[in-house]
């Protein structure tokens, strides 16, 4: 058990496991866009997607799905957790798909093959971000939450002498 730890656990796996949902979740909205189902995300969201799609206006679905996706990333490396629904859905399943189609780049998301890789891609791109962010903000040795004596809270220097 102790050796998967290394695995499930490391920092270098992040980015294999965001790349492979990205991947799915992009080869969604590719079905989406040719078949008209498959999209991983809420109604209201894809119709926007939909409506881009009948209209050839995407900058609605574009802005709220790449805003999402940019505030996920800020706070998944300050908490250490990507919130799936906000960041691979709405930001790699609809945002980057609806910047893409919007500026002419329609191969990524019309062809299967190319939906795949160019979502593994941006999963890969997207779990180094968070991962490299975090190492510059977060100081794992400098900053991890404990409960102790005195409740939930930053272990630091002082806190650590005064529990011993």
């Amino acid at each position: 058990m102790e050796q998967n730890k290394g695995f499930w656990y490391a920092d270098w796996s992040f980015p294999i496991f965001v790349g492979l949902l990205s991947a799915g979740v992009f080869a969604g909205t590719h079905m989406y866009y040719l078949y008209g189902i498959g999209a991983f995300n809420e109604v209201a969201f894809v119709a926007m997607l939909k409506a881009g799609i009948d209209t050839g206006a995407y900058g609605a679905v574009a802005a709220f799905g790449a805003s999402f996706l940019f505030a996920r990333i800020i706070e998944g490396s300050l908490v250490g957790i990507l919130d799936i629904g906000g960041a691979i859905q709405t930001g790699v399943g609809l945002g980057v798909p609806a910047l893409l189609l919007g500026a002419g780049f329609v191969f990524p998301v019309a062809n299967f093959a190319a939906s795949l890789v160019t979502g593994l891609v941006l999963g890969l791109a997207i779990g180094y971000i968070i991962i490299l962010a975090r190492k510059f903000t977060i100081k794992p040795e400098r900053f991890h939450l404990r409960c102790g004596r005195h409740g939930w809270g930053p272990v630091t220097p002082q806190a650590v002498s005064s529990d011993r």
